[in-house]
C-alpha cells in the first residue's frame, strides 16, 4: 500500500511539474510557440511522459482556465439577480450590472482574464469552451438596453442589438487594458468611468 501511495504522490508531482512548465513557457513565449517537446525539454522528462499525463498541449491551457470558468455560471446568475432588484431605472439596471461585472474579474485577477483571452485569440487551441465562455454579457446587456428603450430611457434610432454591442466593446477594451498593464489600475473604478461615458450616448 505505502508503495502505491509513493508512486501516486511521484505521478502527481510528475503531472504537475510538466503543468506548471508548460504555463510558465506559454506565457513567455506565447501559446502557439510552445510545443510539447519544448514542454519536455524544460521539465526534463520525455515526449512520452507528457502523453502519458495530458492527450495534447490543448488541455493543457483548459486545465488552466477551467478553475476560473467554473465561477462563470453562478456569476451570471447572481449579477443578473442583484441588476434586476426592484426600483431601478433601465440606466440604473445597466450600470449595476456593468459594476458588478468588473467587480467580479478585478476580484478573479489578471491572470485569470489573460488565460480566457488566450483560449479565445490563440491560433492553435482547439478546444470548445461554450459554457466557460466569459464575453456572455453581450446578451444580459442587449436585454436591457430593449427594457431601456420600452421605458423610453434609451434611445431607438439603435436596435438592442447594436447599442449592446457598442457597450460591449467598451467594456471589453477594459478589460483588455487592464490584462496589458497587469492590472496596475483599479478595474472596478476605470468600468464606472467608462460606463458613465458610455451612458451619455445610450440615453436620450
Amino acid at each position: 500500500m505505502e508503495r502505491i501511495n509513493n508512486r501516486k504522490k511521484r505521478a502527481e508531482e510528475s503531472r504537475r511539474k510538466l503543468l506548471e512548465t508548460a504555463v510558465r513557457l506559454f506565457d513567455q513565449r506565447g501559446y502557439d510557440k510552445v510545443t510539447v517537446a519544448d514542454i519536455c525539454r524544460e521539465a526534463g522528462f520525455s515526449v512520452g511522459a507528457f502523453y502519458h499525463y495530458f492527450r495534447s498541449k490543448d488541455q493543457i491551457l483548459l486545465e488552466r482556465y477551467l478553475p476560473f470558468a467554473r465561477q462563470v455560471d453562478s456569476f451570471y446568475q447572481a449579477i443578473n439577480h442583484k441588476a434586476r432588484e426592484k426600483g431601478r431605472s433601465a440606466s440604473e439596471r445597466l450600470a449595476r450590472y456593468a459594476d458588478l461585472f468588473f467587480k467580479y474579474i478585478e476580484e478573479a485577477g489578471p491572470e485569470a482574464l489573460k488565460t480566457a483571452f488566450a483560449t479565445h485569440i490563440e491560433p492553435g487551441f482547439k478546444f470548445s469552451l461554450p459554457t466557460a465562455d466569459m464575453f456572455r454579457p453581450h446578451q444580459e446587456l442587449e436585454r436591457l438596453i430593449a427594457e431601456g428603450q420600452e421605458e423610453g430611457e434609451i434611445r431607438t434610432d439603435m436596435s438592442s442589438e447594436e447599442l449592446a454591442r457598442i457597450l460591449y466593446r467598451f467594456m471589453v477594451g477594459t478589460l483588455f487594458t487592464w490584462c496589458l498593464v497587469d492590472g496596475s489600475f483599479p478595474l472596478r473604478e476605470a468600468g464606472r468611468k467608462c460606463f458613465r461615458l458610455a451612458m451619455e450616448g445610450l440615453q436620450t
